[in-house]
């Protein structure tokens, strides 16, 4: 408590011309209990979640719902309305607690889902928009960040968000505050947008790189042939085609049964999951040397479980579809992924660079609404293009120079947009704690167009 006691004394004296005040003296806080179930006897509705507010500033129509269900009392409390705000409310890190984002207009059907703090300002008390951009600002986000409990995962409670406090300025002063960071927010934004957009650009430039790579090859204006095979459209004529099961023995894995404790005691095999995963989306890591999770011997002999050798290529086949990587060292997985332990015939560098250039492939063959899976007949059926080894390993050493060159350029352009979010984000709480005279600023601004 001291420490949040603190926190609050450091705000009052940032704001110390102004009133703060808590939350729930200017807006209800409603944590929402609307989750993903769908039940014939509910209204449908569809869903707002946790992601739509995460990635998003605005709630707009242009966001695709999950559709849903939920009772009519519900749908009466939760329904978005303009002017409400929606909050993050727990998350894997605590810097992730009170994201939020803006509802500018009423939906008819559209409800704040599950992990997420619905936040209904007093219009009479405060202006919607000044509240948003107060909690866009330093000072909540750190008490949000001192108020968050857990290990693994981080929440704060409905008493603790109500209480984090805020600036309170008198409505002119909020009004022009506003108006300053929309013209503010617009130029940085507009700088934002343009960075966003090459790194994008590179982002395609490096996946075309890889897949030119994989299915034509590396040298000057090769002999190309067609090839009916889903998705290899031509390859050197020199080169086969071949279903990858062929050329690479595939394994899947299993769970051992969790009900079993015995199965659970001294584990140090190291084991694949879906936890594993994430540093492999960005597509810049290759190999995996440690899991998130390990079984025992006694497990994995009494499960489909079996110990795959270093150089095991890695697909992800649920959940988290169509992601890949290479085990550093003897591992075994979970049922959720195909493993391929590749024969004389193939590299596995060669064939992980493949993998990772049939997204479209993997969307093609993705069943399932909610969860989805791509079953083993699919995955016996993949065809892989199949160069001599000596090109394989050219091709290879190419994908890697060159996007090695391309992640240099991404991660400089990453490095100016993190900098304009940064000044962003000060350039708002400067502006909502009274750092700035906005009226002075605005002032100035007509002086020099006169």
């Amino acid at each position: 408590m001291s420490g949040t006691k603190t926190l609050q004394n450091a705000i009052t004296e940032v704001v110390r011309e102004w009133d703060t005040v808590p939350l729930k003296g200017v807006s209800e806080v409603y944590p929402s209990n609307v989750d993903k179930k769908s039940s014939d006897d509910e209204d449908p509705v569809r869903l707002c979640n946790y992601t739509d507010v995460y990635y998003n500033d605005e709630i707009t129509e242009d966001i695709e719902f999950m559709e849903a269900t939920t009772t009519e009392a519900k749908s009466n409390r939760f329904r978005l309305r303009e002017g409400d705000i929606l909050i993050t409310k727990d998350s894997e890190s605590k810097d992730d607690i009170g994201i939020p984002a803006y509802v500018p207009a009423d939906f008819d059907d559209v409800v704040c889902g599950y992990h997420l703090f619905l936040i209904r300002p007093d219009k009479s008390s405060i202006s919607p928009r000044f509240l948003f951009n107060c909690l866009k600002s330093r000072l909540p986000q750190t008490q949000f960040e001192n108020l968050a409990n857990g290990v693994t995962r981080y929440g704060i409670t409905t008493g603790d968000a109500k209480n984090v406090r805020i600036p309170h300025p008198d409505a002119r002063s909020q009004d022009q505050i506003i108006d300053f960071l929309s013209d503010g927010e617009t130029s940085l934004n507009r700088a934002m947008s343009g960075f966003e957009g090459i790194s994008e650009l590179l982002h395609s430039k490096r996946k075309a790189t890889i897949r030119q790579s994989v299915t034509t090859g590396v040298s000057d204006d090769p002999t190309l042939t067609d090839v009916e095979s889903g998705w290899i459209d031509q390859v050197p004529e020199h080169w086969d085609v071949v279903r990858t099961r062929f050329v690479a023995e595939l394994h899947s894995g299993h769970t051992p049964d969790r009900s079993n404790d015995e199965y659970w005691e001294d584990t140090d095999i190291p084991w694949v999951t879906t936890s594993d995963i994430k540093p492999f989306r960005e597509g810049r890591k290759r190999y995996l040397y440690e899991t998130e999770n390990q079984i025992s011997e006694l497990g994995m002999e009494n499960s489909g479980a079996h110990l795959l050798p270093e150089g095991t290529v890695f697909l992800s086949r649920t959940a988290s579809v169509g992601f890949s990587g290479i085990m550093g060292e003897p591992m075994a997985t979970s049922q959720d992924f195909a493993n391929w332990v590749c024969d004389d015939e193939l590299i596995p560098e060669y064939l992980l660079y493949v993998f990772r250039s049939m997204d479209q492939e993997f969307n093609r063959l993705m069943q399932g609404s909610t969860h989805q899976t791509i079953y083993m007949p699919d995955i016996k059926s993949f065809k892989t293009p199949l160069p001599p080894l000596e090109e394989q390993r050219e091709i290879v050493d190419h994908i890697e120079t060159e996007t090695e060159r391309l992640w240099e350029l991404i991660d400089r352009v990453e490095e100016t947009i993190d900098l304009l979010e940064e000044k962003r984000q000060a350039l708002i709480t400067a502006a909502v704690t009274g750092q700035i005279d906005v009226s002075d600023v605005k002032n100035e601004a007509k002086a020099s167009q006169t």
